[in-house]
C-alpha cells in the first residue's frame, strides 16, 4: 500500500513519555492486546529474560487489558535470571503512518498464538520486517501469518513448532542483525506475490472460493 511507503521514510517521534520505543534492538507484538492468550505469555517472558524488551500497543480506551497482561507478564518473570531482564513497553494506539513507523523501528514482528494475525502481518511484510509464527500454535483459526511466510519461500526460517522454539527463534534474530537484514532482504524481493497484480482477478478468485464453500454448505 502507497501509505506504508509513505511512511516509513520518517521516523516515529512519540508525543508522551509514555509512548517511547526501547532504545535497542527489540520485538514487536503489533496485535490488539485481547489476542495475547495466557499461552502465549510463556514467549513474551522468555523474551524478557534473556534481556530484551517487547513493545505491545494497546487502546487507550480499554485500559483493563494492559493492566490484565501487565500482572500476569511480571508474575514469576526474571526469578533465577542473573543478567539484566527486559521490559514490556506499553505504546498507545496510534495512526497508520506511525504505526508503520514503529513497525520500521523494530527488530523482529511477533506473531502471538492462538489468536493470530492477518492484515497487520501483510503490512508488516509489506516492510519488509521479519515475522516470526507458530503455525501449529494457531488452533482452529486460520493460519494466516504462516501462509504468507510460505507463500514468499520463508516458512523454514520463519515457522516454528512451539513456544519455545519460537523464544530461541525471536532471540536469535534480535542478537544476529546480518542474518535479520539478509532476511529482510529476500521479504523485500518476494513479497509481491502476496498482493495484487491489479487485474481484479483476486476479486473473482474469492468470489468463486464463497459461491463454491456456499454451495457444499448448502448441500450439507
Amino acid at each position: 500500500p502507497g501509505w506504508i511507503d509513505e511512511a516509513v521514510e520518517g521516523e516515529y517521534e512519540p508525543g508522551t513519555e509514555e509512548g517511547r520505543l526501547p532504545e535497542g534492538e527489540f520485538a514487536l507484538v503489533p496485535q490488539s492486546l485481547q489476542k495475547f492468550h495466557p499461552d502465549f505469555d510463556e514467549v513474551i517472558r522468555g523474551i524478557l529474560e534473556r534481556g530484551y524488551d517487547v513493545v505491545a500497543i494497546y487502546d487507550k480506551k480499554k485500559p483493563m487489558w494492559m493492566q490484565s497482561l501487565r500482572r500476569r507478564i511480571i508474575s514469576g518473570v526474571g526469578d533465577g535470571v542473573s543478567g539484566r531482564v527486559g521490559e514490556v513497553r506499553f505504546i498507545p494506539s496510534v495512526g497508520r503512518e506511525d504505526f508503520a513507523r514503529i513497525v520500521k523501528r523494530s527488530a523482529v514482528v511477533v506473531d502471538p498464538f492462538p489468536f493470530g494475525g492477518g492484515v497487520t502481518t501483510l503490512e508488516c511484510l509489506h516492510i519488509c520486517k521479519v515475522v516470526v509464527t507458530c503455525g501449529l500454535c494457531q488452533g482452529n483459526v486460520p493460519r494466516l501469518a504462516t501462509g504468507m511466510v510460505e507463500r514468499i519461500g520463508l516458512g523454514g526460517e520463519l515457522v516454528v513448532g512451539g513456544a519455545a522454539e519460537m523464544v530461541e527463534r525471536v532471540v536469535g534474530l534480535l542478537e544476529d542483525e546480518g542474518g535479520r537484514r539478509e532476511l529482510e532482504g529476500k521479504i523485500c524481493e518476494r513479497k509481491g506475490v502476496l498482493y495484487g497484480r491489479g487485474d481484479g482477478e483476486e476479486i473473482k478468485e474469492w468470489q468463486g472460493w464463497l459461491e463454491r464453500v456456499g454451495r457444499e454448505a448448502r448441500e450439507v
